[in-house]
């Protein structure tokens, strides 16, 4: 018997649709922050940063400085360097003063004496200058322990600072900011994990930004084996339990589409578990321990790998009238481990379910259109076709 891959499509931010049919779960959020341009963009990140703290604190005088007064006029004239030439000649300048330049503008932005337009451009000299005084500043200015430094500078920051030596990654996962964490978390894909970074991605999967929580979990479960991929399966089974019992679960995203919040995590969340590297019986005890929907996610998952003993539960699930987009996902888990006995159910699903959801259309028609979908409706009539090509 043939079998094809099973592929979900699940509604995310503006530009998502939900889908059924041959779908498979995303295998994780792939969501990155801009690199560093010569551009002066302003613009934040569309990651939501977390508020800093209210403070009542004065800014502090500037220190004296043994900076020469044309470093100091060059550090200075970053905040009026026009983008374009005129910036990349006040880089170029200060950059050949080396770590007399680094020393002033850790000075300046300790008395923040520069904009949002200066700092972006210091970014660039230290990173131009890249000895160990300046990747020192571009750490304190990422992790915000200098001056006042804005969230898009201070992921600048981080990514230079990666750019200059990759293995600060360690210290910046201690940051909570998600224009850090995030290039710090695309700067460890592919790398096998210690213990001790296994311990601060455990931490960022309480982190208030979805996406990083996300992109926490794609990387334990996918850069970790033996004990570590046990440790992170937990991990993960700990966030389905988390993202289960929130009191706005069952809340709408703040982006369009119709999802809740309980549903966006836990797609990502059952994409991970698919995914680890991890043997059946191990997400089976995993799953004894969890109840609820987290449970439900966990059995999901074991499904979607092929696990038939989970059979039972899923199609249960299939026929909860309050389980949401994860009865739609378990119809297409019985794609892959149903049987002809669950023809008739999948029939009266793909008739009459009715979970609507919102989803966008294709780029190639009407920008902003949307339909309404039935997502149970459009996973069990692919079910029933994978299930009688058996």
């Amino acid at each position: 018997m043939r079998r094809r891959a099973v592929t979900i499509w699940v509604s995310v931010g503006a530009a998502a649709v939900i889908a059924v049919g041959t779908y498979l779960f995303a295998a994780r959020d792939n969501r990155r922050v801009a690199p560093i341009t010569k551009r002066d963009d302003r613009q934040t990140d569309p990651v939501v940063p977390q508020p800093a703290p209210a403070t009542d604190a004065v800014v502090p005088p500037a220190k004296p400085t043994s900076a020469s007064p044309e470093v100091r006029a060059l550090v200075t004239g970053l905040n009026r360097a026009r983008p374009g030439a005129e910036a990349d000649d006040a880089v170029a300048a200060l950059t050949r003063h080396g770590d007399d330049a680094v020393a002033e503008i850790g000075r300046q932005v300790a008395a923040e004496l520069l904009d949002g337009g200066g700092q972006h451009q210091s970014v660039r000299v230290l990173l131009a200058i890249n000895s160990e005084p300046a990747r020192d500043t571009l750490r304190r200015m990422a992790l915000g322990e200098i001056g006042k430094v804005g969230t898009p500078v201070a992921g600048e920051a981080a990514q230079a600072l990666l750019k200059s030596d990759p293995n600060q990654a360690r210290t910046l996962l201690a940051s909570t900011s998600p224009q850090v964490l995030l290039p710090t978390m695309n700067a460890l894909d592919g790398k096998p994990l210690d213990g001790g970074q296994v311990k601060q991605l455990r931490a960022c999967l309480a982190n208030a930004d979805g996406p990083v929580r996300w992109r926490a979990a794609g990387l334990l479960v996918a850069n970790t084996t033996g004990a570590l991929a046990v440790d992170a399966v937990a991990a993960v089974g700990d966030a389905l339990t988390a993202a289960a019992e929130q009191p706005n679960a069952n809340a709408m995203y703040s982006r369009p589409g119709g999802n809740t919040n309980l549903e966006m995590s836990a797609l990502r969340y059952i994409n991970c578990l698919k995914a680890s590297h991890v043997d059946v019986r191990q997400l089976s005890e995993l799953a004894g321990r969890l109840k609820g929907r987290a449970r439900d996610g966990v059995v999901l998952a074991q499904a979607l790998r092929g696990d038939q003993s989970v059979r039972p539960h899923v199609v249960k699930l299939a026929r909860d009238a309050e389980a949401g987009l994860f009865r739609s996902w378990a119809a297409v888990a019985l794609g892959r481990i149903g049987t002809a006995e669950d023809l008739p159910m999948l029939q009266e699903l793909a008739k009459t379910d009715p979970l609507r959801r919102e989803a966008q259309l294709p780029a190639t028609q009407l920008p902003g259109s949307w339909k309404t979908v039935y997502p149970v409706r459009e996973a069990a009539r692919a079910s029933i076709a994978r299930i009688e090509k058996r």
